[in-house]
């Protein structure tokens, strides 16, 4: 959890976040090249999963670290626990929540 003192001073900021995306039924297809596409989202076709993403070491592992938002003005931990945990390595604490970037270029 960050603590107060820690907090930095947010500059140039939105007045509110931004939207989640909607969560949809409709399973994505992976074509032969490997980009995968959505029937309601022509335009987005990227060629990872978020599973895929977080298995290839994301952001250095620290994505998911407890963070402050000055956006929302909250404190935030713990988020990866909303997806299922067979897509993070065993090593949560290094690998997806750490406080230190661990890239292995």
């Amino acid at each position: 959890m960050v603590k107060d003192s820690e907090k930095i001073p947010c500059k140039n900021s939105p007045q509110k976040p931004m939207g989640l995306v909607k969560q949809t039924s409709i399973k994505p297809a992976r074509d032969k090249n490997g980009n995968i596409h959505f029937s309601d989202r022509g335009d987005f076709v990227p060629n990872l999963t978020p599973k895929e993403i977080f298995h290839l070491g994301s952001f250095g592992g620290t994505y998911y670290r407890s963070i402050y938002s000055c956006v929302t003005g909250q404190n935030y931990q713990d988020m990866w626990k909303e997806f299922p945990r067979d897509w993070f390595p065993n090593d949560i604490d290094k690998y997806v929540a750490s406080e230190t970037c661990h890239l292995q270029l």
